[in-house]
């Protein structure tokens, strides 16, 4: 488990739009990091020093999977996804799974612009 004290997550708002994240989901998302507990998956074109992570979050409303992407040097955590289980990218977030690959690449590139036009959040943890 990584010291997550010194850890950023950063929510591009942009993907908070499109994810149709509001602040209670932030705050799983929050309370799901500040766990620790994460699992380590693939991606493809990801930026040098990165990976991805998906976190498992279970609410009242139903498990939700969680993805974000992690710059290993800084130890921050860039917000990408949360979708439900039963979502199709919540099923097989997988880069095997062509929905999430192509969604991942288009996430990608908009969490780029919106560090370049800082637009976004951060929360520390």
């Amino acid at each position: 488990m990584e010291q997550i004290c010194r850890m950023r997550i950063i929510f591009p708002r942009t993907l908070l739009m499109k994810e149709a994240i509001g602040q209670g989901e932030k705050e799983w998302l929050l309370k799901a990091v500040s766990k620790g507990i994460y699992k380590i998956i693939k991606g493809s074109d990801l930026p040098g020093n990165s990976e991805l992570r998906k976190l498992y979050i279970t609410t009242v409303i139903g498990p939700r999977r969680a993805v974000f992407i992690v710059n290993l040097q800084t130890k921050d955590l860039f917000f990408l996804f949360l979708r439900s289980k039963k979502d199709a990218i919540g099923q097989n977030i997988t880069i095997k799974n062509p929905i999430f690959r192509k969604t991942l690449h288009a996430y990608l590139t908009i969490l780029r612009e919106d560090l370049r036009n800082k637009n976004f959040d951060s929360s520390k943890l």
